[in-house]
């Protein structure tokens, strides 16, 4: 059955290590994966976002997720039967603290759509993984003190594209 979180409101956490936020997916396999997060906020937590096995089909709508430890967003490498069309519409990812939103899971597919990604590094280590920004996004670094990759992409045959979408470097002298 689908599973609808709406207007949930903003959830903190005390940016405490090993506590995370969100957990996406199930354990049962025939979990049909059919989620949808609207309009809600998560901040300051280990793994802000944190992907089980059977995360699929789970759709961000209008939502902010922020402020992590080791991630904002983390699917990690071997999580089984994981990865199909993962999106987020119309939301802001934003981070200070350096932590990234990592793809280290194989064959993950994420699409931002008139998404802004802001202040945080894209890591794809996942073979096979695509990661797409697309329609009007944005991607950029408002008031970066240091030097950063915006996207680091390693794993065999992952790709990043980023069409109609802009990337803003707001203070070239440190990149």
């Amino acid at each position: 059955f689908p599973v609808t979180i709406n207007r949930l409101g903003k959830v903190f956490g005390g940016l405490t290590t090993g506590v995370n936020g969100l957990l996406v997916g199930n354990d049962t396999y025939d979990y049909n994966g059919q989620t949808i997060i609207q309009n809600c906020s998560f901040f300051r937590f280990d793994n802000v976002v944190l992907c089980a096995k059977n995360t699929w089909r789970t759709k961000f709508i209008a939502c902010t997720i922020s402020t992590g430890i080791s991630n904002i967003f983390y699917a990690p490498s071997g999580i089984l039967n994981s990865g199909e069309s993962i999106t987020f519409s119309d939301c802001q990812i934003s981070d200070s603290n350096n932590a990234p939103f990592t793809v280290a899971c194989s064959n993950f597919a994420i699409g931002f759509i008139g998404s802004s990604v802001l202040n945080t590094r894209l890591v794809i280590s996942g073979s096979g993984s695509v990661v797409s920004i697309e329609g009007m996004s944005n991607f950029e670094n408002p008031n970066a003190k240091n030097y950063y990759r915006f996207a680091e992409v390693t794993g065999a045959g992952a790709r990043l594209i980023i069409s109609y979408s802009t990337v803003v470097c707001n203070t070239p002298a440190i990149q």
